[in-house]
């Protein structure tokens, strides 16, 4: 038979703590001959009130459970009777241990210990005292309120810190308003003076603007006539007077129309060259033509921001290529002009240095060029050779749905129309002037 030592300690946690939480099982310490060995332990609480001597073999049980422990190198080992796994059908909060006589039975192997409670666990007795129970819990109630109580003198502790730093914070913020009033108080004095230095500044851009006015004049009629001195040098005929001339340094030609047209497109240096692309509306040329670079949308045709009631009004100056790039009184010609060209001018299908295009000829003799330059999508250019588009300065005025289609001038071989095109696709100008 295995030799099983049993030193017994018992600890009840009756004032572990003051007005601690009473536990639910005390303390066992024993120790086995099994060393480094994992144990089976059963224990037993049992009424001995009939044989207080332990001379009989066999008690009421009471409440049991069973344990499985780890002892250490002296094959000590610690367990809490009331946790362990209940064998019985007792629960050990239902052990009444106020009637006294309660012993314990250890079961290690084939060995039995019995021995008596010396004592009665008082932390677990006292939970059965009327108005134990509540005034522990009244108890709790105090410490969660003097907690919350700490807790609220930090937070007002704070709260007087950083009163303190607000009011420092605001004196501050007062002397710098002074400071600001003043320096305002003097900006505004200057305001003053720069308003009466910018009308002075204004009244003189204007003087120099109606001299510059002047000045191109002169140079435009200087102009003309030089090239009406070269062509009558030459033998030939450069028809009526103000046939061609010149505004702000760009060439016209007229063709006997309400307008006169340029000899070139925008940004064209001679009548065959293409000139710049234009998405409808905007006044520089770019790599990517599309409804997501386009400058009056948002990201697509259906979002347009600009121009998008119908009407028969053409661009803002500021919208206008022509305007923008040539200055002066150039301007992108509306869809009337652009049909008067058409349908009053002689167009004939031709090529010039290589380039084709369409001369168009007016009703007084006098000629323009305009080369097939195609278009723009994405950033691809098509149909250059074989077809040509021309913006107008006017959008589809018939429906608010269409307001993202814009007027051009079409044409191709076989003959020459009014179109239109998507306002996000790059296309040629040829500019007019009165």
């Amino acid at each position: 038979m295995k030799k099983l030592l049993f030193l017994l300690f018992l600890a009840f946690f009756a004032t572990a703590a003051a007005f601690a939480q009473v536990p639910k099982c005390f303390n066992y310490h024993g120790v086995v001959a099994e060393k480094n060995s994992q144990v089976k332990v059963s224990v037993s609480i049992i009424n001995i009130a009939t044989d207080p001597n332990l001379t009989q073999s066999d008690h009421p049980t009471v409440y049991s459970e069973s344990h499985v422990v780890n002892t250490n190198a002296n094959g000590a080992f610690t367990l809490k009777i009331g946790t362990g796994s209940r064998t019985g059908s007792v629960n050990f909060e239902d052990v009444d241990f106020c009637k006294g006589s309660l012993g314990v039975k250890i079961v290690a192997g084939s060995h039995t210990s019995v021995f008596p409670f010396v004592s009665v666990p008082y932390a677990m007795v006292a939970q059965s005292i009327p108005g134990f129970v509540e005034a522990q819990q009244e108890i709790q109630n105090l410490k969660t309120l003097l907690s919350d109580y700490k807790s609220l003198l930090s937070k007002v502790e704070n709260l007087e810190n950083d009163n303190s730093t607000l009011k420092s914070k605001l004196s501050t913020l007062e002397k710098d308003n002074i400071s600001l009033l003043s320096k305002v108080s003097i900006l505004e004095k200057d305001n003053a003076d720069l308003k009466k230095s910018a009308s002075k500044i204004e009244n003189l851009e204007g003087n120099v603007e109606a001299l510059n006015g002047r000045v191109t004049t002169v140079e435009d009629a200087i102009s003309s006539l030089g090239n009406r001195v070269s062509a009558l040098e030459a033998g030939g005929d450069d028809g009526p007077i103000g046939t061609n001339g010149y505004i702000n340094g760009h060439e016209y030609v007229n063709l006997g129309l309400s307008v006169k047209w340029a000899t070139c497109n925008v940004g064209a240096s001679k009548p065959e060259d293409s000139g710049y692309y234009f998405a409808w509306g905007e006044t520089s040329p770019k790599t990517i033509y599309d409804w997501s670079t386009y400058r009056w949308c948002n990201g697509n045709y259906n979002n347009i921001t600009k121009y998008f009631t119908p009407t028969t009004a053409p661009l803002e100056f500021s919208d206008d290529a022509a305007r923008v790039i040539l200055g002066g009184s150039w301007r992108m010609p509306t869809k009337a002009e652009q049909d008067e060209l058409r349908e009053k001018c002689t167009w004939t299908w031709t090529s010039l240095n290589g380039v084709n295009g369409y001369k168009v000829t007016g009703s007084n003799g006098n000629s323009i060029f305009l080369p097939a330059a195609g278009y723009r999508n994405n950033d691809s250019l098509n149909g250059v050779g074989t077809y040509g588009n021309y913006w107008s300065s006017l959008t589809f005025e018939i429906f608010t749905y269409y307001s993202d289609i814009a007027y051009g001038l079409y044409f191709q071989p076989d003959g020459v129309s009014d179109g239109s095109s998507d306002r996000c696709y790059g296309l040629v100008v040829r500019a007019v002037c009165p």
